[in-house]
């Protein structure tokens, strides 16, 4: 089951992750623990996370590799490969390594690999949240929706900015990025060679507004 981080004090000290490796981990079990393979945050913000992996993590539920709620995870300069979101049962899972809800995180210089969801976001989903995403780049990635990004029921006004976003695959919408109710708001992002069964490139559901700027 990973770390756990639940209603922290923000008295608290920071938690600072630095040249780590989480692997391996699963959150199963009762549904409170199906949420993020290495690590679970629940409203508890100061948490930073650096030069690190997080690879072959799995959860049952959402967030193969973290799983983050009104919490502000920093990452930098990290690398997910092979994590995995969902079950055969009729809940899907969201972000196939990182899960966001109702949260701003900020992402800077991240690498996605070979992640995998059944739902939404086969790298990375973000719901009612604001991510502040520079830097990164998502090839290889699977899910229903999104082969490598998810945006639901959110409208990010913070920066997304020089993303790779290549041969990733969705079952169905968006084989490079789904947006479901989700008006983001991106620049200088590069999307090729994605595949899915609608929208190769980039899925909008009919109440998203999506705005791209400078990109291919």
């Amino acid at each position: 089951n990973g770390l756990r981080f639940e209603d922290t004090p923000l008295e608290n000290d920071s938690s600072v992750f630095n040249y780590c490796v989480f692997q391996y981990g699963k959150a199963v079990g009762d549904s409170v623990n199906c949420y993020g393979g290495a690590i679970r945050a629940l409203r508890s913000d100061k948490i930073a996370i650096r030069n690190s992996r997080l690879s072959d993590n799995y959860a049952f539920y959402w967030g193969g590799a973290l799983y983050a709620f009104k919490t502000n995870v920093l990452m930098e300069h990290c690398r997910m490969d092979r994590n995995y979101a969902g079950n055969d049962g009729m809940i899907y899972g969201y972000g196939g390594a990182l899960c966001y809800v109702s949260s701003e995180p900020d992402l800077r210089f991240l690498s996605f690999k070979g992640n995998v969801s059944t739902g939404i976001g086969g790298a990375a989903s973000f719901e009612y949240s604001r991510p502040l995403l520079l830097n990164a780049i998502f090839e290889e990635n699977v899910s229903g929706l999104g082969g490598a990004l998810g945006f639901l029921r959110s409208e990010p006004n913070r920066p997304i900015a020089n993303l790779l976003v290549a041969n990733n695959t969705a079952q169905f919408f968006g084989g490079g990025i789904a947006n479901v109710a989700a008006s983001p708001v991106m620049t200088n992002i590069t999307i090729v060679d994605n595949f899915a069964a609608m929208g190769g490139g980039l899925y909008c559901n009919e109440v998203s507004n999506v705005r791209l700027y400078n990109s291919i």
